[in-house]
This record gives C-alpha cells, structure tokens and sequence, in this order.
C-alpha cells in the first residue's frame, strides 16, 4: 500500500490492530472486466466497516469477505461471490435485522451503462 500526503501532517498513521490475508481460493479463475467508470477501477478493493464488523470486497472477483473484530482478533463471517463486478459499496446499520448491512452498487453484464444494487445482512455488530 502506498500513501501520498499531500500537506506534511494532513495523514495520521495509528497502530496496525490486525493483518490477514484474504483467501481467493475458487476465484482464481474469476476478473470481471470492470465497465467504464467515471471514477475510473482504482482502488482494486473496497473495504467498509461499521462497529465491530469488517467488509473487504475484492472489486473484480466480486468477492465479499466479511470478518468480525473481537478482542484484537478477526474472525471469518462471511464470504460470498455476488457474480458481478462490485462498483461502489457502504456499510450501514439495518434495523431490519439489527445488525450491519453492506449496500453494494454491481454492474451488469448484459448493459454497461445500467446497473444493480444489492445488499447483504450481518446480524453481529456491537
């Protein structure tokens, strides 16, 4: 990972908490090609957190991993294929289920300029 500051003291580093490596096992062979976007493919991943969970989203694998933090550990709770290259995505609490929802923005295979919004659901969130 890289990081430009732009003004010296703008950025401020904190400790690494938790490192992990994401499992692309079954995605090996998976690159959706990414549509034309104004805000261009970069960044590859993705990654959105609310309270206690953890999302990284692997753009063109269309992969979502989701991991809990709990006493300075992280734990697997999720890890699902949506079949679409991942646009845009956010976190935000659903009192639906009371818990963490990610809202994800996926293109669509069959119309570039067209796309779908989905959501998933995880029900641990402090």
């Amino acid at each position: 990972m890289s990081l430009i500051e732009t003004q010296p003291g703008s950025v401020g580093l904190g400790e690494i908490a938790v490192t992990l490596e994401v499992d692309l096992a079954g995605f090996e062979d998976v690159d959706f090609e990414p549509p034309a976007l104004a805000m261009g493919t970069y960044p590859e991943a993705i990654c959105c957190s609310l309270a206690n969970i953890v999302v990284v989203l692997i753009r063109r694998k269309g992969l979502i991993v989701a991991f809990e933090l709990e006493d300075g550990d992280m734990s697997l709770i999720a890890r699902e294929g949506v079949d679409h290259y991942v646009i845009d995505a956010v976190m935000r609490y659903s009192s639906e289920v009371g818990g963490a929802e990610i809202v994800m923005l996926l293109a669509d295979d069959e119309n570039p300029k067209d796309g779908r919004m989905v959501s998933f659901c995880f029900r641990s969130a402090a």
